[in-house]
């Protein structure tokens, strides 16, 4: 039987009450994400997956604002943490919310793993003090490792369970997409062609990089955080940041398609398409 699965990816929404600032249209993300989820709701989808950063982190509030736009959706809708979400809750606070089995998670469908990560883990964001302590003890005695503000490190337990589920998957005979509120490929997330520092990447970049070419079945890595959007191919995984709802006045998202052959991305609003055929690799 040949495994196929069709999904929509949203990213960043940054709804907030207190007003629009910068780029960013706070208030009008929630009419944005109901307007997104009719349209998904008259396609067939597998699932919906949004990035994180429901909230602009103002108010408590706010999560829940879209968490309401998102229970109109006929389709299950599965989240990643962001950063944002992260400034009025814990990351089990979060979880518990968003009705996630954990903040680091996986779910099958048709013949895919999907594996959703929490980049925020040991960071400024951290509940525990002394896991907040090992974050900013890490910034301090690695200075020449870049380090953008936001994301965090792994905890060790995290990293075993990732390589167990990708030990699984591949036992399975399972293909891996991975969903992480943040960047992991320099080439996805660059301001401007030909730019050569990325602006937003997790910490331990190479270390997972590294472990991803370790197996040779993982299609893709989905991320946002970087609102401006990016898309690269490094060594046959796809690498597509999707750009946020909250900075453009059109609807933006992308739908997926993933088959044994093809990666197909259907942009919609700023978004792009674009084709990958796993031959090419």
């Amino acid at each position: 039987m040949s495994k196929s699965v069709n999904f929509a990816v949203i990213g960043d929404c940054h709804y907030s009450e207190k007003g629009n600032y910068s780029t960013r249209d706070c208030l009008g993300a929630k009419r944005k994400v109901c307007s997104i989820v009719d349209k998904l709701n008259e396609r067939e989808l597998d699932f919906v997956f949004s990035l994180g950063d429901l909230g602009d982190g103002h108010d408590i509030s706010e999560a829940p604002e879209i968490v309401d736009a998102f229970s109109r959706c006929k389709h299950p809708v599965k989240y990643a943490i962001g950063n944002h979400d992260l400034c009025r809750r814990g990351e089990w606070e979060h979880t518990e919310l968003l009705k996630m089995p954990a903040p680091m998670y996986d779910f099958s469908v048709n013949g895919f793993r999907f594996i959703v990560l929490n980049a925020f883990e040991i960071s400024r964001y951290s509940r525990d003090e002394k896991e907040r302590e090992a974050y900013w003890n890490f910034r301090k005695n690695n200075p020449d490792v870049p380090v953008q503000e936001w994301p965090g490190l792994y905890r060790e337990s995290s990293w075993n369970a990732l390589k167990t589920t990708l030990d699984d998957a591949g036992n399975k005979g399972e293909d891996v997409v991975i969903f992480c509120h943040v960047p992991v490929y320099d080439l996805s997330c660059l301001r401007e062609p030909g730019e050569t520092e990325p602006v937003a990447r997790i910490i331990e970049y190479e270390k997972m990089l590294a472990l991803l070419d370790s197996y040779s079945n993982v299609r893709a890595y989905i991320a946002g955080h970087y609102h401006p959007g990016g898309l690269s191919v490094r060594r046959g995984v796809v690498h597509k940041t999707v750009r946020s709802v909250c900075d453009f006045k059109e609807e933006t998202y992308c739908l997926v398609s993933i088959d044994e052959e093809k990666l197909r991305i259907f942009g919609k609003g700023m978004e792009t398409d674009f084709i990958y055929s796993y031959a090419n690799n």
